[in-house]
């Protein structure tokens, strides 16, 4: 059952807005190659950084661009056709990552991810003049897959500034990191680093958790939560609404099939992932009912591709 993640029942229970199941530790199948779908034809936007599916707008996946682009975030149909922007008003794309949604009874919430820091001067305290690591929160805008194209500006929004913090909640150096994902049972929101560490001679990422209710108005902390030692510079980040979990790096998406509660105890019980999918070189993923699906930076036109589910 190539599906088992996404099977009839679990979006039932999704949509419903009541707890999915809980996924089988196997790993999921897929075809044996992607496919591309569309593309992206606005010449504009090339420098897109993420790829994640609604569930309030089926057939919508929203996506954005990195570092110094327009503060907007763009909803695209599976054949890259542009169906929606939204402006976050008097917000800055310092060096936006990631996507990630949190699926709610009734109403999702969208979250932008300014989290990226090559240059690691982003601690969350602002002693340093340097802006703090951040996240945009606001309820996912409806808009129709087959359009016709919205537009508009999300003024009530949420922002939560946070730091990182090791086992002990103890506050250590800045972290470059560009993959975000929301746990769908507990909502609590996850990142994970792109540098690798060499630790007692183990190369590691590191995965920090940031414990809902988040905050505004005070630094939130983002405690060190797990380890992967698949060792890579990861650069997008997934959940899937069963709780399987994908981080992707060049063109392979590592998958830990969730075999525990939580996130950070699968990672815990396979610290290298069980699972790979190989898709194209790009800084997205996304699982979608009917597979996972991507879209590259740089490329104008960018392809939308898809590693659909084995039959």
């Amino acid at each position: 059952m190539g599906r088992r993640t996404f099977g009839i029942a679990v979006l039932a229970l999704v949509l419903a807005g009541l707890q999915p199941a809980m996924a089988r530790a196997a790993c999921p199948t897929f075809a044996s190659s992607s496919q591309v779908m569309g593309h992206v034809t606005d010449n504009s936007l090339n420098e897109l950084s993420d790829l994640v599916a609604s569930t309030d707008n089926p057939g919508v996946f929203w996506t954005e661009e990195d570092s110094s682009n327009p503060n907007n975030v763009y909803a695209i149909n599976g054949t890259g056709q542009i169906v929606g922007v939204f402006t976050i008003q008097g917000t800055k794309d310092i060096d936006w990552e990631d996507l990630a949604i949190d699926r709610q009874a009734g109403t999702d919430f969208l979250y932008v991810g300014d989290i990226g820091d090559n240059k690691g001067t982003r601690d969350g305290s602002n002693t340093t003049g340097k802006s703090r690591v951040r996240l945009y929160r606001f309820p996912e805008p409806t808009v129709s897959a087959t359009g016709p194209k919205v537009t508009g500006t999300i003024t009530a929004f949420d922002t939560f500034v946070y730091r990182y913090a090791d086992a002990n909640g103890t506050f250590i150096a800045p972290r470059n990191s560009e993959s975000l994902m929301i746990d769908p049972t507990t909502h609590d929101v996850y990142v994970v680093e792109k540098k690798v560490q060499t630790i007692g001679g183990q190369k590691q990422n590191w995965v920090f958790r940031l414990d809902q209710p988040l905050q505004n108005g005070v630094v939130n902390v983002a405690r060190k939560v797990a380890i992967t030692t698949t060792a890579k510079s990861y650069v997008s980040a997934d959940i899937s609404p069963s709780g399987d979990i994908a981080l992707k790096a060049g063109a392979v998406a590592y998958i830990w099939p969730r075999t525990d509660p939580t996130v950070e105890a699968t990672f815990a019980a396979h610290p290298a992932a069980p699972c790979q999918a190989t898709l194209i070189a790009s800084e997205a993923v996304g699982w979608a009912p009917d597979g996972l699906w991507t879209v590259p930076d740089g490329t104008v036109p960018a392809p939308i591709v898809r590693l659909a589910f084995a039959p």
